[in-house]
This record gives C-alpha cells, structure tokens and sequence, in this order.
C-alpha cells in the first residue's frame, strides 16, 4: 500500500499546508485529531487522488507476482491474460481489440479523479 513515492507526496504535501490554519485552530481549542479530522484531510483531497492513481496503475499492470501466485486462469487480471494471445499464431487484429478494451477502466479511474488531480498539479507550481 505504501511505497517511498507515496510516501514523499503525502510528506511534501502536509509541510506545505498553511500552518496559521492548524494555529488558529489550537487556538480555538481544537485538538490534534480534530484539526486532522476537520481541517487537514479536506485540504488532502488531491495528494489523495494522485495517490490512488498511481496506486492503481501500478497494481493494474502488475504481471509477474500475479503471474507466480495466481493458480487458476479465471482469477488473473488482465496483464497475464495477454500472454495467452501470444501462444499460438498472434492474431495482431485481437489482440489491439483487447488492449483497447483494457484501457477503459484505466481512463474511467482518471476520469473519476481528474478534478483532483488536475488541482494537484495546478497546485504544484504556486509559491505563497
């Protein structure tokens, strides 16, 4: 679930958080797991979605460790049901079909996100 990427966009998006805004909000007495609650993880919305993006390429593309433990055909995502184009005489006709169609969760997934996304790169470059 998590790796170093992961991990250094969640960090580099908290220490650029405004910080007046977890100050004014001890000073109105609020406590450390309201101020996450209530003031850091709506602001976290894009790191959020830029992290389940890449999140789920990388597991929706994975081939070698699905490859070594799933035992039977029917439960192997998609990247391993591939190969079987490749055994016999490749039929290129079907095998562009099915790579088309292996493409559409992938663009639904960004699709659902975009918004966020987009506001985290926006984000990105503005300084103050």
């Amino acid at each position: 679930m998590a790796d170093g990427l992961t991990i250094f966009l969640f960090v580099q998006y908290f220490k650029d958080l405004p910080g007046e805004l977890i100050e004014a909000a001890r000073v109105e007495g609020a406590s450390w797991p309201q101020i996450y609650r209530r003031i850091v993880m709506p602001l976290s919305g894009p790191v959020m979605a830029t992290a389940a993006i890449l999140k789920f390429l990388a597991m929706y593309n994975s081939y070698l460790w699905p490859l070594m433990v799933v035992q039977k055909e029917q439960y192997r995502p998609v990247m391993v049901g591939l190969q079987y184009f490749f055994q016999l005489n490749i039929a290129w006709g079907e095998v562009m079909a099915y790579l088309s169609l292996i493409t559409v969760p992938v663009l639904a997934f960004y699709l659902l996100l975009q918004r966020a996304f987009i506001a985290s790169i926006a984000s990105t470059g503005v300084k103050g």
